[in-house]
Order: structure tokens, then C-alpha cells, then sequence
């Protein structure tokens, strides 16, 4: 149903938070290897015993907080940058606004065309062999990863194979009622409804059966998808192998 806001909170009350997040990698040897991405130049990568991975030279995420969007993905990432240990932050690049230091938005946007290296220069250099702790790690905690199933086809497409089995994804949902008054306190801006939630809630309704009226009822994911419809293609690429928490 193409009438409802992609933003709209479609999610079962119930809310998953992270168990193992950031579990040590399985140890693997040092490689130097590159990475053909579709035209695109050679990107060198290394991934160290301790499990850290490098690529072009820069420490870039193998996990992602991917939403859902007003769900608390901020403040986890705030406390993994600054509670766990090797866990190192982005930056913003100038022109950016200062968010994108935390959520880059790379694989959801036309910044994709700009190539890794772009990507890479978002995060820090690599650690040294004398590093402390020998395992550092960044996070890329873009809400709206999860709503964009060409997200995970690039994720596929960009980083090499050996580092495919590294990757971690993270989802945290919440309570749909808690959640859409979240979105419209953040979002609701103007309009119908801009200092009433009651009055909003009451024209969103009417425009979804309207919606309902024009398109039928098949307006939400099925219930045997990952959370969100949009997720499901994550686990259509990765399979149900441990790396969602």
C-alpha cells in the first residue's frame, strides 16, 4: 500500500533489545585482499585476529542499528560508544550535518554513487598492531536502514565475502502506540493536528481507510516476516544465522 507513511509504525508491541551485541568476531587470520564493487575501485580490507576490520585503511562498521525509527536507536548508540569497550565513533563530514557522525546514511541514499572511500573517510583510522584493546569496531546507526530492502543488497554487494560473516544487525522495536506519538512529536511539524495528537491521529485513521477503501486490505507486512516487511530481505540474503539481536 503505497498511500501509508514510510515512517509508519507497523511493528508488534513488543520490544527487542540487544543480548549480545558486540560479541567478539571469530578469530581470523590477517588477510590483505581486495574488494570488486561493481566498477568500482579496489578497495583494500584486513581483518585481524582480534577480529577488527579495516577497510581503505579506516575502521568501518560490520554492524548496524537499523532502526526502527523513534525506537531509542540514539541513545544505544551512545551508550555503545561510550560504555563498551573498543567501541570508537564516526564523524561527520563537512557540509553534514552533525548526526551523520552516528548515522551515515550511505547505503539508503544517493551518497552511494560516491563510492566506499567516501563512505570510509566517516570513521577513524585503523588501529595499530599495539593497539589497546586489540579489538575496536564502529557502528552505523541509520534508522532508516531497516525500511530500505536496497540497503541490504548493497551491504551484499560492497563488502568483501570474508567479512560478510562478521556482520551484525541490530533492531530494537517498541510499543506501536509509544512510537507513533514519538513520531509525531518529532515529525508533525505543521498541518492538521501540529499541537493535537488526537485530532492528527484521527486524520491519519480516516486517510488509511481511506486507503483501505482504494487498495484493499493488504496494506501491512505479513506476520512471518523480520518485524518490519522491508527487513525481510536481510534474512533473505543472510538467513536466520545468529547475527540479528
Amino acid at each position: 500500500g503505497g498511500c501509508l507513511p514510510t515512517s509508519w509504525p507497523h511493528l508488534p508491541a513488543r520490544a527487542y533489545m540487544p543480548s549480545a551485541l558486540l560479541a567478539a568476531a571469530a578469530a581470523t587470520s590477517s588477510q590483505a585482499v581486495t574488494n570488486v564493487t561493481h566498477g568500482r575501485s579496489l578497495v583494500a580490507h584486513d581483518i585481524s585476529r582480534a577480529g577488527t576490520f579495516c577497510l581503505g585503511g579506516k575502521l568501518v562498521p560490520l554492524t548496524f542499528l537499523l532502526g526502527c525509527q523513534r525506537c531509542g536507536s540514539n541513545s544505544l548508540y551512545e551508550d555503545i560508544v561510550g560504555s563498551i569497550r573498543g567501541a570508537r565513533s564516526g564523524h561527520a563530514l563537512r557540509g553534514e550535518p552533525d548526526y551523520y557522525a552516528r548515522e551515515q546514511h550511505f547505503y539508503a541514499t544517493d551518497s552511494w554513487s560516491r563510492g566506499m572511500g567516501f563512505y570510509a573517510d566517516h570513521f577513524p583510522e585503523c588501529p595499530g598492531r599495539n593497539a589497546h584493546p586489540q579489538y575496536q569496531f564502529t557502528v552505523d546507526a541509520t534508522p532508516a536502514y531497516l525500511r530500505k530492502p536496497i540497503v541490504a543488497d548493497r551491504l551484499q554487494a560492497t563488502l568483501p565475502g570474508a567479512a560478510q560473516p562478521l556482520l551484525k544487525f541490530v533492531v530494537i522495536l517498541r510499543d506501536p502506540a509509544l512510537r507513533l506519538y514519538a513520531y509525531w512529536d518529532a515529525f508533525v511539524l505543521s498541518g492538521t493536528g501540529v499541537k493535537n495528537f488526537d485530532n492528527w491521529l484521527k486524520v491519519t485513521m480516516d486517510a488509511v481507510r481511506e486507503c483501505q477503501r482504494n487498495h484493499g486490505d493488504d496494506l501491512w507486512p505479513p506476520p512471518d516476516t523480520f518485524h518490519c516487511d522491508e527487513g525481510a530481505r536481510y534474512g533473505e540474503i543472510w538467513g536466520d544465522t545468529g547475527r540479528y539481536d
